[in-house]
């Protein structure tokens, strides 16, 4: 069996694995994760830090990382304007307003938080709760991706008038 570390070298295991948390960590604890000595680790978090990816917390004792949540944001929306059309853009918010509409006539709700409060029904089953648990997170995740998908739409225009090199379809 091949373990995810297998296909990758030291340098883009801590990269990996950096991506993944939410809150600060140690480069002791990222070592560890990506399997990799901890002057690697140190190194690449480094670089990372001084590039902007990530934000470096002095702390009392030690050094912490966490990613730049707001640049991996703005870079999603920049790679969304750039690799789709305006066309395929407005598709994809098509198609999330379908899949949130679909919800809603399942569930027979018309916001997030009636599907919520439903959760919490007396008279649905613990399956139900679970199911109904799974389509609120695919609501916010498709609702989430409206967001994006409008954000990268809306700079399409703005990215032709700033670079007009850039490679927009």
């Amino acid at each position: 069996m091949t373990s995810w570390k297998d296909d990758l070298s030291a340098r883009e295991r801590v990269t990996r694995v950096v991506e993944t948390v939410t809150d600060p960590v140690s480069i002791n604890w990222i070592a560890e994760e990506a399997d990799v000595h901890w002057n690697t680790a140190a190194d690449r978090l480094e670089e990372m830090a001084d590039a902007g990816d990530l934000h470096r917390l002095d702390r009392d004792d030690s050094t912490a990382y966490v990613p730049d949540f707001t640049k991996a944001y703005i870079e999603e929306i920049r790679q969304l304007a750039l690799e789709l059309s305006a066309e395929e853009l407005r598709a994809e918010i098509a198609a999330a307003k379908e899949t949130i509409e679909a919800i809603q006539d399942r569930y027979d709700v018309e916001s997030r938080e009636e599907l919520e409060e439903s959760l919490a029904d007396p008279d649905i089953s613990a399956e139900e709760t679970k199911t109904r648990s799974r389509a609120l997170r695919d609501w916010e995740e498709e609702s989430d991706a409206i967001t994006l998908l409008k954000h990268a739409l809306s700079l399409q225009d703005d990215l032709l008038d700033v670079d007009p090199y850039a490679e927009v379809e």
